[in-house]
């Protein structure tokens, strides 16, 4: 709940922030990606070393973690210097996110996962319908250093926390390079499973509209004159349709199936967020953020599950960085692309243009799992008379 609120806290701050610092589309799309570039490097070798040393020493690293970036954000005075509490930010949250989802994934048997971890996310997201919000009220009113000094407080009672959860898992023995490499040889072997290649996939489209969320819609929202509470409020919106979605993440999954409800979330954000830029009135705004925040909600919880359902445990842990290390990936590419589309033109069209993209990769993989689904239908009586026999 806490690393919730700390994460929709900064994510549409530090757009704004680095907009006051003088800073460019470019450069907001470089700013944007330094997280990211982060997670890409560490997400696999960090998720390794968690399985050594336990989830629990991840989870206080990374109240530590967010105790010196929030420093580094309050002494920044120029965009050049903002780089590095990024990177920390990104290594911050590189390190808990996947070692939340295989926390999760050890506590709750197969038959359950869908529901319960979208109740324990939907947890998390109590904490993320509150960060946008607060954060903006404080940066009208208090500036943005105060918000930094908000992020440091929560990251230490985040740290306080973590040294009552238990420790699931014991040492693996022996050095951890060792672990590291052998992790990281099964990389390759676990993107070679369809629904795995499908997943990894379908989560990088969705975090180039997740990364246009966060890093160019607040700033596009604040230059048609919204202000930064109430940009806010409206990123708080989109974390309410997030977090009442995953309580319900245990039925439709029954009824639609994991995949086709992924890429359905993935496509309506891609819509929305596409349309707003064209409408961007506050009502259309409000409604299609909250429809955002749909589609957002049920992807996370749909990749952990469909990424336990085809990995064993001692391959749980790389498969859930390997789909944070995707997003990330997403994240980057989109930073880059959208922030140069908007040097160039302006930030809405370059928001519906990469929505656009977005919603034909989405159609090019329904294509791919349909054609995945009808040739099980076709071998399934194959194996079936081959057992008779």
């Amino acid at each position: 709940m806490i690393q919730g609120f700390l994460w929709s806290m900064m994510m549409p701050i530090l757009p704004l922030f680095a907009r006051i610092l003088g800073a460019t589309e470019v450069e907001l799309g470089f700013i944007s990606i330094v997280p990211s570039l982060v997670m890409i490097v560490g997400s696999v070798p960090g998720s390794i070393i968690g399985v050594r040393f336990g989830k629990k020493a991840l989870f206080m690293l990374t109240g530590a973690l967010g105790i010196l970036c929030a420093f580094g954000f309050s002494v920044v005075s120029r965009i050049a210097l903002l780089y590095l509490p990024q990177a920390v930010f990104g290594l911050s949250n590189t390190l808990f996110w996947p070692a939340q989802s295989a926390y999760l994934t050890e506590l709750v048997p197969e038959r359950m996962r869908a529901q319960v971890i979208g109740y324990t996310l939907a947890v998390s997201g109590t904490g993320m319908m509150l960060g946008p919000t607060v954060g903006g009220l404080i940066a009208d009113t208090l500036g943005y250093r105060s918000v930094f000094l908000l992020y440091a407080l929560m990251a230490s009672c985040s740290i306080v926390v973590a040294t009552r959860l238990p420790r699931l898992e014991t040492s693996a023995g022996g050095p951890a390079l060792g672990a590291l490499v052998s992790g990281m040889s099964g990389v390759g072997r676990l993107l070679k499973r369809p629904m795995l290649g499908i997943t990894a996939i379908s989560m990088f489209m969705m975090s180039i509209n997740q990364g246009m969320t966060d890093s160019f819609y607040p700033v596009f929202l604040r230059e048609i004159g919204y202000s930064a509470t109430v940009v806010g409020t409206i990123v708080t919106t989109r974390t309410t349709g997030i977090t009442l979605v995953r309580l319900t993440m245990g039925l439709l999954t029954q009824k639609m199936g994991a995949a086709p409800l992924l890429f359905t979330g993935i496509g309506v954000c891609a819509l929305m967020q596409g349309l707003a830029p064209l409408y961007p009135a506050p009502g259309f705004v409000y409604v299609s953020s909250f429809l955002m925040g749909v589609g957002f909600g049920v992807a996370p919880v749909l990749a952990t599950t469909i990424i336990a359902e085809n990995t064993d445990s001692k391959e749980r842990a790389t498969g859930l960085a390997l789909d944070m290390t995707c997003s990330s990936s997403g994240r980057v590419a989109g930073g880059m692309v959208i922030g140069a589309v908007a040097q160039a033109t302006a930030l809405g069209p370059a928001l519906v243009g990469g929505n656009l993209a977005v919603l034909g990769g989405i159609g090019m993989l329904v294509l791919r799992y349909s054609s995945l689904v009808r040739r099980r239908k076709i071998h399934a009586p194959e194996r079936r008379q081959g057992a008779s026999a």
